[in-house]
């Protein structure tokens, strides 16, 4: 890291900031700015707490890889308890896992029940 002068209040600016934080000029352009960071439109959002969990199942030659969880509760400890999603808790890709988890957040119901059926 080091340091560059503002080319509009010559104040000392780190190189890898996108603005001066004195004046708010523009230091990198914004296509500069995601370069190192990857391909970032491929990583996916996190899920809200309590919403439930989607997992790529992987090492394993499986066709529906995706494997989606219910958060039922959480331990005295905190840490959530999460049982499989019934009738089927595998997918095929993410965004059917996604929309799975959605239709049950909208209606929850037992997964106790469901699952004697």
């Amino acid at each position: 890291m080091a340091l560059i002068k503002c080319p509009e209040c010559e104040l000392q600016v780190s190189d890898k900031a996108l603005s001066c934080p004195h004046c708010g000029y523009p230091i990198k352009s914004s296509g500069d700015a995601q370069k190192g960071r990857g391909n970032a439109k491929s990583k996916r959002r996190r899920l809200p707490n309590g919403f439930g969990s989607i997992t790529e199942l992987k090492n394993r030659n499986l066709r529906k890889r995706f494997w989606c969880r219910i958060c039922v509760g959480k331990t005295p400890y905190g840490k959530p308890i999460l049982k499989p999603l019934k009738p089927n808790a595998y997918f095929n890709t993410y965004n059917e896992a996604y929309e799975a988890l959605v239709e049950y957040n909208k209606n929850p119901y037992d997964l106790v029940l469901s699952g004697t059926l």
